[in-house]
């Protein structure tokens, strides 16, 4: 596995420690299967190199929406209490990866 999640109560939305550990398990399946051979790589690297660009782009429009709307949740999730300070470089990263994510 790439890594554990706690299952402690420390994060406020259950929705989202539920999506995060789906997520993690869905990298793990995707690390399991990355082609192992030569004649794998070569037939699957245009086609390969498009789904891994795709998923990028899924995952920074994900990280765009979760710390644009709810920046509070992550910030929980790392210990760290919100304020105005933290609220606006989380909104400013937000920006980041959307823009990232219209990139790929």
């Amino acid at each position: 596995m790439i890594s554990e999640l706690p299952r402690t109560g420390r994060c406020r939305s259950r929705r989202l420690v539920a999506f995060a550990r789906w997520l993690l398990a869905t990298l793990d399946w995707i690390v399991g299967h990355v082609p192992t051979c030569r004649a794998e790589r070569t037939s699957l690297r245009i086609s390969g190199f498009r789904s891994l660009a795709i998923l990028a782009a899924l995952v920074c429009f994900l990280l765009a929406l979760v710390w644009g709307l709810a920046p509070d949740l992550l910030l929980a999730l790392w210990g760290v209490p919100y304020s105005y300070p933290a609220g606006l470089v989380s909104r400013r990263g937000a920006a980041l990866f959307l823009g990232v994510g219209v990139m790929f």
